[in-house]
């Protein structure tokens, strides 16, 4: 998907995540599950019908990973900085620890990092890269800012100008945590976005 100079309607961001996140299920329940490890706006491509497909299969590799020795954390981190785009890289990746391990829960960070993009048109930590900070660092921090609502703007020079919903937000933050075991699966995400965008769509 290209960059958008306005902002998504809510719903519509819902709906593009939820098949999104269809898309990478089927990495996830593949046997054994795979991660893609490269979700980002740019690998996302909409059909004919404003359905989302997941492009660029190049870094999909098996999700679970056991890291035993300093070769494989080497080699772990290295195939995530070719493969992997810092803005929507999960902190494990960064910094692969030995005697720890990896799953496909390195996209569930991305898919928040995702989330965040659709409803924001930039990536969490883009704003830290572009004043000179250490986007591994800002992943690693665990800080989400969200933009202000820009409240006080005329219509006309505030073309960005859509309010989200604190669930929207939430959801985000959901699946950004820092330490992987915190997050959901993707089945977890499913669930949690069937009740909360319903909630947010119909709100007063």
């Amino acid at each position: 998907m290209s960059k958008k100079s306005e902002r998504f309607p809510e719903e519509s961001v819902w709906e593009l995540f939820k098949g999104i996140c269809l898309g990478l299920q089927v990495f996830h329940k593949h046997n054994p599950p795979y991660a893609h490890r490269d979700l980002k706006m740019a690998n996302i491509m909409l059909a004919d019908d404003g359905t989302a497909i997941i492009m660029d299969l190049g870094s999909a590799n098996k999700a679970r990973v056991e890291i035993k020795t300093p070769s494989q954390a080497h080699t772990l981190q290295d195939e995530a900085a070719e493969r992997c785009s810092m803005f929507y890289r999960a902190p494990e990746l960064f910094n692969p620890e030995l005697g720890s391990s990896v799953d496909e829960r390195t996209d569930i960070w991305s898919l928040g990092c995702l989330l965040y993009a659709l409803a924001y048109l930039t990536s969490p930590f883009e704003s830290d890269y572009n004043h000179g900070g250490s986007i591994a660092l800002a992943a690693q921090s665990g800080r989400v800012k969200f933009p202000e609502d820009n409240r006080g703007k005329s219509p006309l020079t505030c073309l960005t100008c859509v309010k989200y919903s604190k669930s929207l937000q939430e959801t985000i933050l959901l699946q950004m945590k820092v330490n992987p075991a915190e997050r959901p699966f993707i089945d977890g995400v499913l669930q949690h976005i069937e009740t909360v965008s319903y909630k947010a769509t119909n709100r007063v």
